[in-house]
């Protein structure tokens, strides 16, 4: 185990979710054990892998190499100052807050191979602090749909098969589908950030063309005071400030 001393830093689970939180740990020390060897970096992976789709934590790899890997929670983060970082003005901070903020969670898994190229468990950290989601969808890797939705797209798309290639096909009949779209990705092949909007109607036409060079972009940031030049382009390439 890492030298941890600061157990305030772990959360005080609930008495509902401590028997879960408890068989995790237990789990993961009897898996993870510091000694344990692993017949590659590939079987640690897997290990935390399937004990993190078990228990809903996420364990993503932080390093890897044929010789040592890590795992690390996915909300463990590790700041680190800027240099040209300025000072807010007090009160005048905002922050950005989600659902799966990163929390410098302390929880991870380090792993060194051996001379006898074994993987041996060098160190790792099995405490949280913050309390382990229970909902499944909390995390990309770990969703998935029920058998009984399961069954339900696979027999939709066995039904409805041809529907993306008609729809190409539909769009690509127009003269002027083709000429927006030739149009539109010359201008992402010349580095242009491209957006547009469709119109109400059942034909579906581009109605709105945005497209801002990068470099111009980038020019932007750095100007006091912004400001943005719009070209709309409608039905007929008319170009107008």
């Amino acid at each position: 185990m890492s030298n941890i001393n600061n157990t305030n830093d772990y959360v005080t689970v609930s008495e509902t979710s401590s028997k879960k939180y408890n068989a995790a740990l237990t789990e993961f020390n009897s898996i993870f054990l510091v000694g344990r060897e692993f017949s590659s970096t590939v079987a640690v992976r897997e290990a935390t892998k399937a004990y993190g789709a078990k228990h809903n934590i996420a364990l993503t790899t932080y390093s890897s190499l044929s010789t040592h890997i890590r795992m690390i929670y996915k909300h463990y983060v590790v700041l680190e100052a800027s240099v040209n970082q300025k000072t807010p003005v007090p009160g005048c901070k905002r922050e950005r807050v989600k659902d799966t903020q990163k929390s410098g969670c302390p929880c991870f898994i380090y792993a060194l191979e051996k001379k006898d190229g074994k993987v041996l468990v060098h160190s790792c950290e099995t405490n949280h602090n913050h309390p382990i989601v229970e909902d499944h969808r909390a995390y990309a890797l770990y969703r998935k749909l029920s058998s009984e939705a399961m069954i339900l797209v696979t027999k939709h798309l066995e039904d409805n098969n041809n529907d993306i290639e008609n729809i190409k096909q539909h769009f690509g009949k127009s003269k002027n589908g083709k000429e927006m779209f030739s149009f539109t990705t010359t201008l992402q092949d010349l580095d242009f950030y491209v957006r547009y909007t469709v119109g109400n109607s059942e034909e579906n036409k581009i109605s709105m063309v945005f497209f801002v060079h990068k470099y111009c972009k980038i020019g932007l940031k750095l100007l006091p005071n912004r400001r943005l030049l719009f070209f709309i382009i409608d039905d007929k390439y008319i170009v107008t400030p």
